[in-house]
């Protein structure tokens, strides 16, 4: 009897434990499957890993002996990663795919034949990163570039709810999260502008998007980060044109490069007493500086997860780009979003750019611009709100025109940063004199044509002493910062007696030579200039400059610090030796940097 109760109790305590444990399964999430973009590229490469794997001959093993054994493990492996990926089990192929595929290949295959079977891992690993999850959901790219070298790109990403309707002349606002996956393999409209040759159409109010191109090859690798600025002032130009959206130079040198649209002349920078009343600031104006600062702020959310590292961001830009780059530089409100910059060809100063405007200047010209060219009542927000883009756009054109200002095409005099003592507490050369920029190291870059040529597309011999006031606040701080002044022309356009241009740099620092060569690019910047030939006659040298400008920013980027071991030792600039380096074929180091325009 007593024996008929203990079984009884010990079968009632296997039933409670199989309940208990049942209960505990089912309390366990499923493992959600994870997205696999491109499945069909990763299959046919794991196809490829496994003919190459097989078609190695025994003396590709370090261990001749063991290489059947080997060859077997491999293959083996890589059935493995195919397994995963049919499971759309992601993280779990990848590890497969440099935990044990990338280090056996390296622990068991001679070099000479390694290259070849690593280049295959590295493109399936970085297929397999895609998509990618972003604050407010996954983007899918597309994979660009040689095997080994590969970059994912990432067009048309928002950072910023569309600005339109009631959220024109209003600060950038969070994006709408999405659901599904966001196919990011095409670019935005570049922002609304007057239309031109430079930027061509199409153009749209909604352009608050960014480019995103990254070589890291695992989740947990922290590249640094280059955001780019585009030029054309403040009025043209888009983060989606050649060379800097394109490109693969420069990324490829171990950067996550950010291109970035934002708003544009009136549209951007428009100021009235109205919209500033609207404001918890009491300010109006600035919010295409307000759009780089939001994007500046995606990227230190984002950056991560496609490879970046949010605490190493540089900020550089040409022209109209250096203004913005050096706005920021002078703002608060970018303090802590990025740790270096670099100012190509510009800054807000006397003589370089567009004049700067007080919040009163800027609000006065807006309401001339409201009432006597656009018949609007300025304190009618939601008619203004309600008026097409180009039509804005050309008012702003007409007025400048009759206020006699030099007028370059697509640019007006409401086109200008505004000191409203919230983004620009100052005037911006004031606030590096008084050393209240952001402080952190940049370098400072000047082309010889804009400062000495009788004859080039834009002079503008006062950007030295801007960057001086720049210069000599860094030194002040105890902190680097670097001149340069690009001299290097192409051959043909060199025996002609041309002198560096304004923008001639940028086909070098993206490693994008062939921008020298098309049409449109001669008879904007080259032909104006004094060259009288559509080719440049490039050589050696050219690709030379251009891998040396490439390795000296990246390495800028990485560091703080320029100099590259064997290539340059370049000084940080400092008041007692005015030193800068002289970017041509060959680098040099002179000295005289604050003496180079005579006065």
């Amino acid at each position: 009897m007593r024996k008929t109760k203990t079984t009884a109790l010990v079968a009632l305590l296997v039933v409670v434990l199989a309940i208990t444990a049942t209960l505990a399964i089912l309390a366990i999430p499923a493992r959600k499957p994870e997205v696999i973009v491109h499945v069909e590229e990763v299959c046919y490469y794991l196809d490829q890993l496994k003919k190459n794997i097989t078609g190695l001959p025994s003396t590709a093993f370090s261990d001749e002996k063991a290489s059947a054994e080997q060859r077997k493990a491999l293959l083996n492996e890589v059935d493995a990663v195919l397994l995963h990926v049919e499971a759309c089990e992601k993280q779990a192929a990848i590890n497969k795919l440099w935990n044990d595929i990338y280090d056996k290949i390296e622990k068991w295959i001679v070099k000479p034949y390694q290259s070849d079977l690593l280049n295959i891992v590295s493109r399936i690993a970085v297929l397999l990163l895609d998509p990618v999850r972003t604050d407010a959901g996954l983007v899918s790219g597309e994979v660009l570039g040689e095997l080994g070298k590969e970059v994912r790109v990432y067009r048309g990403i928002p950072y910023a709810a569309p600005p339109v309707g009631d959220l024109r002349w209003k600060p950038p606002q969070p994006v709408t999260p999405w659901k599904g996956i966001k196919i990011c393999t095409e670019f935005s409209k570049a922002p609304m502008q007057a239309e031109q040759l430079w930027c061509p159409p199409p153009y749209s109010e909604d352009c608050l998007y960014l480019n995103v191109l990254t070589p890291a090859k695992k989740e947990t690798d922290r590249l640094p980060v280059m955001v780019w600025f585009h030029g054309g002032g403040f009025s043209i130009g888009s983060g989606n044109m050649k060379p800097w959206a394109t490109s693969l130079s420069l990324p490829q040198h171990g950067v996550v490069l950010v291109t970035v649209n934002h708003r544009l002349g009136p549209m951007g920078l428009l100021a009235l007493p109205a919209l500033s009343k609207e404001s918890p600031h009491g300010v109006s104006g600035n919010y295409l500086f307000l759009d780089l600062i939001a994007a500046l702020q995606w990227v230190q959310k984002n950056i991560a997860a496609f490879g970046g590292d949010p605490n190493c961001v540089t900020i550089f830009g040409e022209s109209g780009g250096a203004g913005k780059v050096d706005a920021l530089l002078a703002s608060p409100l970018a303090k802590g979003l990025f740790h270096r910059a670099i100012l190509e060809s510009g800054a807000n100063a006397e003589g370089v750019g567009p004049k700067i405007l007080t919040l009163k200047e800027a609000e006065a010209l807006g309401e001339m611009l409201v009432t006597k060219y656009l018949g609007i009542d300025p304190n009618d927000l939601a008619a203004l709100r309600a008026i097409p883009a180009e039509k804005i756009i050309k008012a702003a054109m007409n007025l400048t025109r009759d206020l006699g200002a030099i007028t370059v095409t697509g640019v007006s005099v409401i086109d200008a940063p505004v000191v409203d003592g919230w983004f620009l507490p100052d005037y911006p050369t004031n606030i590096f004199k008084a050393g209240k920029q952001n402080n952190v190291p940049f370098i400072v870059c000047a082309n010889l044509g804009e400062l000495i040529a009788n004859k080039t597309f834009l002079r503008m011999p006062q950007l030295i002493k801007a960057y001086v006031d720049r210069l000599s606040s860094a030194s002040k701080l105890g902190t680097k910062a670097y001149a340069c002044i690009f001299s290097h022309v192409p051959s043909k356009w060199r025996k002609e007696g041309v002198l560096a241009y304004h923008g001639i740099e940028i086909p070098y620092v993206f490693g994008d030579l062939e921008r020298l060569k098309e049409p449109l690019h001669f008879y904007i910047f080259a032909r104006p200039s004094g060259a009288t030939q559509p080719d440049p006659g490039l050589t050696e040298e050219d690709k030379w400059v251009a891998e040396a400008m490439m390795t000296m920013w990246v390495q800028f980027a990485k560091t703080g610090d320029p100099s590259v071991e064997g290539l340059v030792t370049w000084p940080a600039w400092e008041p007692t030796t005015d030193q800068y380096l002289e970017i041509a074929w060959p680098l040099q180091v002179r000295s005289g940097f604050s003496k180079i325009v005579k006065p």
